[in-house]
């Protein structure tokens, strides 16, 4: 993430290049697993308001996802999608001293995967545009530790295989909870807990995360 100016509005170019290794087994697919390269995804806000003083920021950004992430057709698990995804995003956050809400809609299309294994052979998979909403709230304890509370909707995205809908609509609903901590003036460690508690398509989970990041 890089911080500069574009004309009179604030923007931050970024990158998201992710690695990892997954694995699948069950009693309706063979054990298989996929490791690599992930689709990277770049992206950039425009802070159209940011005013410190006011305590209120509104900004646009576009996901744009690259599909060069490890994918094979014949895999039921894949990092990558092997197809492009594009998502734009509108924020607003106002603060209110220590404590700050971040409203933000979004929408998500997706470009065609024409090499979907089906099983038999080769088709298209197709989807249609994802929704959603979030809304965090935020409470600054100390200048360094703050915690938040958030919730995410996601609604829509139905996808076809051949041209056969697969009643896969999402309605989907999530609570999650952070506490962050600065360390010193460059370092950050992040705990979260996510609790899917409401999935009408999808994978439900609940999961604990951690995040450590280095600012420069």
């Amino acid at each position: 993430m890089y911080y500069t100016n574009l004309g009179p509005f604030v923007v931050d170019p970024q990158a998201l290049i992710i690695a990892g290794e997954a694995s699948l087994d069950g009693d309706l697919v063979s054990d298989t697993s996929s490791s690599g390269i992930a689709d990277p995804v770049l992206l950039m806000t425009t802070w159209f308001v940011n005013n410190p003083e006011k305590q209120l920021w509104f900004g646009w950004t576009p996901y744009f996802t690259v599909p060069i992430g490890e994918y094979s057709k014949k895999r039921p698990l894949n990092l990558g999608a092997n197809r492009w995804a594009l998502k734009n995003e509108l924020g607003l956050v106002k603060g209110f001293g220590p404590f700050y809400v971040d409203l933000v809609g979004h929408v998500t299309v997706f470009g065609d995967n024409d090499d979907f294994w089906s099983g038999i052979d080769t088709v298209t998979k197709k989807q249609d545009a994802l929704y959603g909403a979030e809304v965090h709230m935020s409470y600054d304890i100390t200048k360094r530790w703050w915690l938040g509370l958030s919730y995410f909707y996601s609604g829509g995205g139905e996808t076809e295989i051949d041209g056969i809908d697969q009643q896969d609509d999402q309605d989907n609903h999530a609570l999650m909870f952070t506490s962050a901590f600065g360390i010193g003036d460059n370092y950050q460690l992040l705990l979260q807990y996510r609790d899917d508690f409401s999935v009408k398509s999808g994978i439900e989970t609940k999961s604990i995360q951690a995040r450590f990041a280095f600012f420069f």
